[in-house]
């Protein structure tokens, strides 16, 4: 099973995010022609005063909002590739040994392999509750409507959706955060080098940022696929009334929002930022034995300048993603 895993996370790595965004459309395609073929048979794309599939927003969030998600998460983790391959400052000394450390982390040697065991126990867990309740139980008891297109009174629309979801839940999500929390965890390790692992920053690199920028890219490109998540909470809200297991969904996006914040913004830029004062205090002390020229002083305290300034554009881009992903659920709930 390990193995079987390992390849499907190296197949996903080794294509291209193009190539992967056009896999992923292909088969939301399919589902989606899955979906409706047999809603149009049972005659349940509408329901009066029920859910229909074309009265489903959530389904439809689900299909193209995951290719997405997937696809941002498959750039997040570019990132790292990009910092231990580019001209970035940090590590000549120990770049072999992350890249090694990295290659165990993909084919799941190390413990993070069980971020994404977990993951798919939860999203099976999840999928067997969604079972659980039309079989079982009586689902107009927990989604809002008086009929459903994916009822088990509907066999073909139950299944396809089922598959959907199995999808989503258990495969497209769960790789999503094993990627993310790679990239952040090998940001981290990237950081924590320090000078005897030869990290250092590089005040003239172009990026305005000493080489780490990489990073900041990563952050940007998680925030948007966590703002994707949350709209996907909002089109299912708006489609039923907000239910017991929606806000469990919302509570563990709030949760990756907030092991993000503690990974890159707590642990990694706080050590680039030690990094970058270390190395000001040593230029600092330079020009004041009149190691530098003048014309060099001025142009490292422009590179500092410019780093504090592109960090805080970078973390209010973030919050505001953030900030709006939730307030699309308030505001599409308002609307309906």
């Amino acid at each position: 099973m390990r193995k079987f895993c390992a390849r499907f996370i190296l197949m996903i790595v080794d294509a291209s995010p193009l190539h992967l965004a056009i896999l992923g459309l292909l088969v939301a395609a399919m589902e989606a022609g899955l979906l409706f073929a047999a809603a149009t048979y049972e005659n349940t794309l509408f329901i009066p005063e029920g859910v229909g599939l074309l009265q489903n927003y959530g389904v439809f969030s689900s299909l193209f909002g995951d290719v997405l998600i997937l696809m941002l998460a498959r750039l997040c983790f570019a990132q790292v590739v990009l910092q231990l391959n580019g001209r970035s400052s940090g590590f000549q000394v120990r770049r072999r040994r992350l890249r090694e450390e990295l290659r165990a982390h993909l084919t799941l040697q190390t413990r993070l392999r069980f971020v994404l065991y977990f993951a798919c126990l939860v999203g099976f867990l999840f999928g067997l509750y969604n079972i659980g309740v039309h079989l079982l139980g009586d689902p107009k008891t927990v989604w809002a409507g008086d009929g459903f297109f994916d009822e088990s009174a509907n066999p073909l629309g139950f299944a396809a959706n089922r598959l959907n979801g199995f999808i989503s839940w258990a495969v497209v999500l769960p790789v999503a955060a094993f990627f993310c929390a790679v990239t952040f965890y090998m940001f981290y390790r990237i950081a924590d080098q320090g000078p005897r692992g030869g990290a250092f920053y590089d005040e003239t690199h172009p990026d305005d940022f000493g080489g780490f920028f990489p990073i900041v890219r990563a952050k940007v490109f998680y925030s948007i696929g966590l703002s994707v998540v949350f709209f996907q909470i909002a089109a299912h809200v708006v489609t039923f009334d907000a239910s017991a297991h929606h806000y469990v969904v919302i509570g563990a996006a709030s949760l990756m929002l907030l092991l993000e914040q503690i990974f890159s913004s707590g642990f990694t830029i706080d050590r680039i930022n030690m990094m970058r004062d270390r190395r000001l205090q040593r230029l600092s002390r330079a020009v004041a034995r009149g190691g530098l020229s003048e014309t060099a002083t001025l142009y490292f305290m422009r590179a500092y300048a410019e780093h504090g300034c592109r960090k805080r554009q970078v973390e209010l881009y973030g919050q505001a993603l953030r900030v709006g992903s939730i307030g699309a659920a308030f505001l599409l709930r308002i609307a309906t």
